[in-house]
């Protein structure tokens, strides 16, 4: 009889068993997939908000950076053309100056400068001028005083500001077909071919008044300058007076290192692009046939690059779309546009200048790994729960529906509460002491909850210590977006935010603080001869030695290109000529070898001025200490004033 009543317990036991485990199981794959589908997506979504957050910091950041050339370009010809119309409105400027002095007519016909002013020679006004060279066509047969005295003005002018300008390769050129140029390479001006109507070019025609009655400046193409195989611009300033063109103040700029840049420096798994907004490729990281890739400047469908088409598309479409204003008071906007086509978001800003667009591309699977792990860290927990849970479920039921499985069943809704704590402690009533396997399951049980209690504090713990590492990461990498990447200098981002701060307290405290700007001389030299490699090696050891020799609590930033800067903190005007006077002497003092310096040995130019008296803004304190820097240069170099 007790056999036969054993049978459907046993079964019923079974079958109530099977099914809370397929229940189970069930609703476990419910839950855990839905907690992990919802952590899935709002990981992803706040790792896309934070990444394309940083792309756009990025983005507008490193625009400015390469606008940077362009616009020291517009300024210097701003500068040139004002100094020209200055000269040209005093009549006491040159006013009976020999033009037989300066120029000769050539075998050819063609009238030129003397070669003496190419070589180096003091011109009959007392000015020094090396470098220059000037071409007049023999198609121009009327030389009348005023258009002699203009280019004479600018010989004088573009003899002053070429060594000055450094970066760039200074001209100025006529309508009448006439041009002087600083080239310290070669006498462009004496071996020009007499016939040549540089007027009738492309270039510097569209200066003149019947192609420009609007009188904007010119931005030329880019081009690759076989000569000096180097990537160029050429921007152009027509300059009138009284309805009449009187000159072009222009230059060429090299952007060799611009089109390195885009191709080698960009952020890891990110291709960088410059487009112009008239649908050619600019710079370009993707491979083209060398005869294409020669022409500068090429349209998007010449090349026939599906991809290189597809973005200039996405960019095209994006602008026509309000952009992001980024609220640093630098008025630089940014546009973010999906582009499912590629599989990628671009970011992209408008370059000043050249109507150039720099666009970033930044594939979405840099993304996808950061929600897959969390997911991960998700489906991991969720199935040692469910694993932890299932065992105390089997080994409950497979014990009689009494008093012992009541108790564990009320202890494991505890825990299932989260009262952990509760029935971790021994005065909880479990049957423990039973002589069986439910006591032993009774210990075990509030064992294991203790564990998981243990277990929960731990990942409490993992949590914080992981939320302070990527807070620690966070910091080092804003840190890092303030360093620069050559010389591991602070970056111009970081001088303007430090200037101002420093500013503020001065204006607030009454804090004394003073700037140095100091520029490499005749860095442009060293690098035409040494190398871009060694030129780079070069500023890293000039940072070094700023470092060294300056004072604790003293920073030094690199300005941009060759020019750094140091900001002196609680310090008045001697202190401050002491410190800096020695960063110069030690920068000599270290003997670098710069052969194509007057010097013999690698220098610096610096200039200096302390928030005092007549400085109402950093800007002030900037344009005082570059003009101190100026002074430096044209002084002899290798020295401080201040």
């Amino acid at each position: 009889m007790g056999t036969r009543e054993e049978g459907p317990v046993k079964t019923h036991s079974q079958s109530l068993i099977r099914g809370l485990i397929v229940k189970l199981v069930l609703g476990a794959i419910v839950i855990i997939g839905a907690i992990t589908g919802l952590g899935y997506g709002v990981v992803y979504d706040r790792a896309e908000r934070d990444a394309l957050g940083r792309l756009s910091d990025y983005v507008v950041e490193r625009g400015r950076f390469e606008s940077a050339v362009f616009q020291r370009t517009e300024a210097a010809m701003r500068v040139f053309a004002r100094h020209f119309l200055e000269n040209y409105q005093d009549e006491t400027v040159l006013p009976d100056a020999n033009f037989k002095d300066y120029f000769f007519q050539s075998a050819d016909k063609a009238v030129r400068l003397k070669p003496a002013y190419f070589n180096g020679t003091v011109a009959p006004d007392g000015l020094r001028i090396s470098g220059v060279s000037a071409f007049i066509g023999k198609n121009v047969r009327y030389f009348p005083q005023e258009f002699r005295r203009r280019v004479l003005l600018a010989v004088k002018l573009v003899g002053r500001y070429g060594p000055a300008w450094e970066d760039l390769n200074l001209h100025a050129s006529f309508p009448e077909n006439a041009i002087v140029v600083y080239w310290p390479e070669a006498p462009w001006g004496l071996d020009a071919p007499a016939s040549l109507r540089m007027n009738e070019n492309s270039a510097i025609r569209a200066t003149l008044q019947s192609e420009n009655p609007e009188r904007k400046p010119v931005w030329t193409a880019l081009y690759y300058d076989g000569t000096a195989k180097r990537w160029s611009i050429t921007y152009q300033l027509p300059v009138d007076l009284n309805g009449r063109h009187l000159i072009n103040p222009s230059a060429d700029v090299p952007l060799t290192d611009l089109m390195r840049r885009i191709v080698e420096d960009h952020l890891p798994g990110t291709n960088n692009f410059i487009f112009s907004k008239t649908g050619n490729v600019v710079a370009n990281p993707r491979t083209m046939a060398e005869d294409i890739f020669k022409k500068g400047e090429i349209s998007v469908d010449e090349v026939e690059d599906p991809v290189l088409q597809r973005i200039y598309a996405d960019m095209v479409q994006g602008m026509k779309s309000p952009p992001q204003s980024l609220d640093d008071g630098s008025g630089r906007k940014v546009w973010l546009v999906d582009a499912p086509e590629l599989d990628s978001y671009l970011a992209f800003t408008e370059l000043a200048g050249p109507d150039w667009v720099y666009v970033v591309t930044y594939p979405k699977a840099l993304l996808r790994p950061i929600a897959h792990q969390a997911a991960g860290v998700l489906v991991a927990l969720g199935a040692g729960i469910f694993v932890f849970v299932t065992l105390v479920i089997v080994l409950i039921l497979n014990r009689d529906i009494a008093r012992p499985v009541k108790l564990l069943e009320a202890a494991a809704e505890q825990v299932g509460e989260g009262a952990y704590d509760t029935v971790a402690e021994a005065d909880y009533p479990l049957p423990e002491s039973v002589p069986n396997e439910i006591g032993l399951f009774a210990r075990e049980f509030r064992s294991m909850t203790r564990r998981v209690r243990d277990t929960n504090r731990n990942l409490e713990r993992i949590v914080a210590e992981r939320t302070a590492d990527l807070e620690e990461a966070n910091r080092k990498l804003t840190e890092l977006s303030l360093v620069d990447g050559l010389t591991k200098a602070r970056n111009r981002r970081s001088f303007d935010l430090d200037l101002q701060e420093a500013f503020e307290v001065h204006e607030r405290d009454g804090e004394a603080f003073a700037l140095a700007l100091f520029d490499v001389d005749h860095f442009k030299k060293y690098n035409d001869t040494q190398g871009h490699q060694k030129g780079d090696e070069v500023l890293k050891s000039i940072v070094a030695i700023l470092k060294r020799a300056s004072r604790a609590g003293d920073r030094v930033y690199r300005y941009g290109g060759e020019e750094l800067a140091v900001i002196f903190s609680n310090t008045d005007l001697p202190e401050a000529q002491s410190v800096a006077k020695r960063l110069v002497e030690a920068i000599a003092a270290e003997g670098i070898p710069h052969p194509a310096s007057s010097i013999g040995h690698v220098s610096v130019s610096g200039g200096l001025s302390v928030a005092e008296g007549g400085i109402s803004s950093p800007k002030d304190l900037i344009q005082r200490a570059d003009e101190k820097l100026y002074e430096a240069k044209h002084s002899g170099r290798n020295r401080l004033v201040g």
